[in-house]
């Protein structure tokens, strides 16, 4: 799923909400001192940048993953990040600026002197925050290519899967496959293969995610893809196979390709994904 880890992943979120309270509050204290500002400036100062630093990692991994090409090395992408930087320094600045305007209006002009300081701290947490997200796509992008390769050659031929319950003929199950059993606990969970919105791979398991809800099993997508029912599923990314009848619209954004579900749910689509889901809609 295409989202936002800084906001939906619980262990990124909870790793950058501790290291934006430690950059915001080193960042007051340091700028405060020097300017000599009281210590309820400094602490107010240290809430408000930790909360705008946290909201700027997650403002650019958007600007990252939707604006800015996947190439660092372009004039384009030189001037974008310029641009973002500028705007990352008038977004904190100003509302620091703002903030002390109106909860401590005498201190403003010493506040002001720190200004050029602030600016240069934010031009270097804005330039770490790039590196870490482009190595970020460059590794994901990496990684679709190698499945798509694998992908790619696996798809030629007559393939047999091994599965928990030993080797089985793609073409002899993807007709009769119309349930997939869950253990939920001491229950098993059946459920209907024409439920499943999507299936996504999570480690050594998959995830099956319906209206009511979502199940783990043991196993692989590519076990999956071989038996369930080649004109109602296909594998779109190296991490998700979706119902096509749970489809809403296809996407693009840039260079990337989305696809949105019925539910509002966003997922990339990597180019052999297009590929197949081209033909089997028949675009």
């Amino acid at each position: 799923m295409l989202i936002n880890p800084f906001i939906y992943d619980k262990f990124i979120r909870r790793s950058t909400i501790f290291l934006s309270i430690a950059a915001g509050f080193s960042y007051a204290f340091v700028c405060g001192v020097a300017a000599g500002l009281i210590p309820g400036i400094i602490l107010l100062d240290g809430a408000v940048s930790s909360l705008l630093i946290y909201a700027v990692c997650a403002l650019l991994w958007n600007i990252h993953r939707y604006s800015l090409p996947i190439s660092s090395d372009t004039y384009q992408s030189l001037v974008l990040n310029i641009f973002y930087c500028i705007i990352s320094i008038v977004f904190i600045t100003g509302i620091e600026m703002l903030t002390v305007y109106f909860v401590f209006g005498s201190f403003l002009g010493k506040f002001a002197v720190t200004i050029p300081v602030r600016a240069l701290c934010i031009i270097l947490f804005y330039c770490v925050l790039h590196l870490f997200l482009t190595n970020g796509i460059k590794n994901d992008a990496e990684f679709d290519e190698t499945a798509d390769a694998e992908d790619s050659n696996s798809s030629s031929g007559n393939p047999t899967e091994k599965t928990g319950a030993g080797i089985v003929k793609a073409s002899d199950e993807r007709q009769a496959l119309k349930r997939i059993t869950v253990k939920t606990g001491q229950r098993i969970q059946i459920l209907q293969v024409d439920e499943i919105l999507y299936i996504k791979a999570e480690d050594d398991y998959v995830s099956f995610v319906t209206k009511e809800g979502k199940w783990l099993k043991m196993g692989t997508l590519k076990e999956y893809d071989a038996i369930l029912p080649d004109d109602r599923f296909a594998r779109i990314h190296r991490s998700y196979i979706v119902n096509l009848g749970e489809i809403n619209k296809i996407e693009r954004f840039g260079q990337k390709k989305l696809l949105r579900l019925n539910d509002g749910t966003i997922i990339r689509i990597s180019d052999s994904g297009y590929k197949t889901l081209c033909q089997k809609l028949r675009l």
